[in-house]
């Protein structure tokens, strides 16, 4: 009778013991949970992501909020439309016969880092000289030229755009090289026999992987969760780069100096890339953008590229630069591509005391980038074509 008392008391013990961790935890969980909701912390995110089979792409869960703290400390709450992009909702008919114009690009025309209002997109139709002109931000974290060309493959038909914009940001050419990129969500592009071909090998193993944790997450609130959102991110941050709290100063600027012995990252110096990684970033760059503007022009639509200045060079010459300017603005000029670039409006707001970038761009780099397009948009005589097109 004594042993099994004891041994019941034991059992007792064990699950009192095993309840109060649980409880503890719980409660602990629930505590960071407020904290990070309310204290601003920053990587503290909150989104969900969700696959279009038509892109082959990750996008924003639509009509769904999300939430980032920016370097600032300040919290972003955006609004995700429903294609599951951080833009207003647009309405598949053109009712109004407004001019179209699309932005298709990764994290600069996403812009998680800034209220909606504050972005380039937004202050490009807020300023705009005629009325009837409506703009479209395609934007995602990570996506590279072949990416931004995917999107605009899908979304320029279904919204019937008349312009196609591409906003071409440093990491671009990386962001499509298997192995330059880290990314497993997201396709690689390759040419074989002059042919581009798409490598998607990593996406479909990611894509059996989170059908499997989708079917976890019936069960539990990791969507709406910042604390198991969080760390789920940090997790995968520690297993692809080490201890690493966030992206350093040098790569959000895309400054990193890497080995050139070495396969390169997409935020480093093109000077640090080796020859054969170098030109393999640009023929693939071209190839891509020459589809993708003989497919927008062929539809016609009008294709331009707008481009996202290095924040660390792009105050020196364009020949000076250790970008990849030099080689994109010829490629334009080479192939007759309009090249929209926003160096002048930068130095405008530098010489007022007035930074364009913080974490991407500042809220006064919104505005000179807007600035920028639509300069070149009334010199262009764009404007008198619009109110031809709007009658």
């Amino acid at each position: 009778m004594k042993a099994s008392s004891r041994s019941d008391s034991i059992v007792k013990w064990v699950c009192f013991r095993i309840a109060a961790i649980g409880i503890a935890t719980l409660v602990a969980l629930l505590m960071a949970e407020l904290i990070l909701r309310i204290v601003p912390v920053p990587g503290g995110d909150s989104y969900s992501l969700v696959y279009d089979p038509e892109m082959e792409l990750y996008k924003f869960t639509p009509n769904t909020t999300v939430v980032r703290t920016n370097v600032r400390g300040e919290r972003i709450v955006r609004k995700v439309n429903s294609e599951g992009f951080l833009d207003v909702n647009h309405l598949k008919r053109n009712r109004n016969n407004a001019y179209r114009i699309g932005l298709f690009g990764d994290s600069f025309v996403e812009a998680f880092q800034v209220p909606l209002e504050s972005t380039f997109s937004s202050l490009i139709q807020d300023r705009f000289p005629v009325h009837k002109v409506e703009i479209f931000a395609f934007g995602k974290s990570r996506h590279g030229t072949i990416h931004s060309y995917l999107k605009s493959k899908k979304y320029a038909k279904y919204f019937d755009l008349d312009m196609v914009v591409y906003v071409f940001s440093e990491n671009d050419l990386g962001d499509q090289i298997e192995g330059v990129t880290n990314a497993k969500t997201l396709q690689s592009v390759e040419l074989v026999n002059k042919q581009l071909v798409i490598n998607d090998r990593w996406l479909k193993a990611d894509r059996e992987k989170r059908m499997f944790h989708a079917k976890l997450k019936r069960f539990f609130p990791y969507d709406k969760s910042v604390v198991l959102t969080t760390v789920r991110r940090r997790l995968a941050l520690l297993a692809q780069q080490g201890v690493k709290i966030r992206a350093s100063e040098r790569a959000r600027q895309m400054a990193t100096r890497g080995d050139i012995t070495k396969i390169p990252v997409e935020t480093d110096l093109p000077s640090t890339w080796s020859d054969a990684y170098k030109r393999q970033g640009m023929e693939l760059g071209e190839a891509v953008i020459l589809k993708w503007y003989q497919e927008t022009k062929l539809s016609g639509r009008k294709f331009v590229i707008l481009y996202v200045p290095r924040e660390s060079e792009w105050k020196k010459d364009d020949i000076k630069q250790d970008s990849w300017k030099y080689w994109l603005r010829t490629y334009c000029q080479k192939t007759g591509i309009e090249f929209i670039d926003p160096t002048r409006q930068f130095f405008k707001y530098d010489r007022l005391g007035k930074k364009p970038y913080d974490d991407h761009f500042s809220e006064d780099g919104h505005i000179a980038f807007a600035e920028c397009f639509l300069d070149w948009f009334k010199k262009q005589n764009l404007e008198r074509t619009t109110c031809q097109n709007s009658q």
